[in-house]
């Protein structure tokens, strides 16, 4: 016989969804990102929101149903809509904050190596190692607003 889980335990569970979610939006904005940026000459910031946004759909996509259940509590859900929004439109109000914030940082990141010691690398380490950071940027972002503003329940 089990037990119904305890509230750190649901949380463990959609932390470790999240992370599942999140690898498979890692893996999609890194591909757009790099087959922009390599294959079609993009500009890096242009690249990261292209890709960025790409990760996102199928972000919505599993978050709302898999991580989160938005529809699991239909009427939290309700509730939780007349004060804010819909969870789909604080959902999009969140990715553009979260593409903001990535965007100018691999820009603002790619000039400031650029000026100091960091010049001496080849760009192209330059711009993965600042996707790198951007990334774990963007999921840091994306779990604070969606827990507790996007999905939040009533």
């Amino acid at each position: 016989m089990t037990s119904a889980p305890t509230g750190r335990s649901r949380e463990i569970r959609r932390l470790l969804r999240f992370g599942l979610t999140g690898g498979l939006n890692t893996a999609i904005d890194w591909l757009v990102f790099g087959l922009l940026i390599n294959l079609a000459g993009w500009p890096p910031a242009f690249g990261q929101t292209a890709g960025y946004l790409c990760g996102t759909a199928n972000s919505w996509l599993l978050n709302s149903q898999w991580v989160f259940g938005v529809r699991a509590d239909k009427a939290a859900s309700t509730a939780a809509a007349k004060r804010t929004g819909p969870p789909l439109l604080r959902f999009l109000v969140a990715t553009g904050l979260t593409t903001a914030i990535t965007s100018q940082a691999i820009h603002f990141g790619l000039e400031a190596a650029k000026a100091c010691r960091f010049a001496a690398l080849p760009e192209t380490w330059l711009v993965w190692g600042l996707k790198l950071a951007v990334t774990g940027l963007g999921m840091a972002c994306n779990y604070s607003l969606y827990r507790f503003w996007v999905f939040r329940r009533a």
